[in-house]
């Protein structure tokens, strides 16, 4: 009994603030989806809300995988702080890797809240970015999974074409 009114608080929190999103190249993809890029490509990231969000503060990082953000160009809407941090024990708590943006939402109207974060992969794998709140909750995900570029996957196809030549 006490695991079912655990799971129904924590699904009404999650609902609570299911207005939040993350968006990629300014598109809004579905919550929890997966897009795919280039090692080289760096992409820009923004956190949006649908509805009324709730003030508080709120924070986007890397979850696991190989990643780096520059906020060097970031916007904020009015009524929204956002700062780079720097914290391995606050990002500990809200599981996210370190560093991560940190978002104090003041009385922010419906839209993106923050915007131009952008986004590169550092290495091989999959990268998910987590959409947190103070208390670690996810509100959103979203999963970036990197594909060789063309001209290696070409220099492969050839290097096997070349092995198997000389081999037969």
């Amino acid at each position: 009994m006490k695991k079912v009114v655990l799971v129904l608080v924590l699904s009404l929190a999650v609902v609570a603030n299911a207005n939040l999103y993350i968006s990629v190249n300014g598109v809004v993809n579905p919550p929890d989806s997966t897009i795919t890029i280039t090692p080289s490509t760096w992409i820009v990231l923004g956190v949006g809300e649908s509805d009324q969000v709730q003030p508080g503060p709120f924070a986007l990082g890397l979850s696991m995988g190989p990643g780096s953000l520059d906020v060097s160009r970031m916007v904020t809407q009015q009524g929204v702080t956002a700062v780079l941090a720097d914290n391995a024990i606050a990002a500990e708590a809200l599981g996210l890797q370190n560093p991560f943006i940190s978002m104090e939402v003041a009385n922010a109207q419906i839209g993106m809240l923050v915007n131009e974060v952008n986004f590169h992969c550092d290495g091989p794998g999959d990268v998910t970015l987590a959409l947190v709140d103070k208390d670690g909750i996810v509100v959103d995900t979203q999963v970036i999974h990197q594909i060789p570029e063309p001209i290696t996957v070409v220099l492969l196809g050839l290097g096997g074409l070349f092995l198997r030549r000389r081999i037969a």
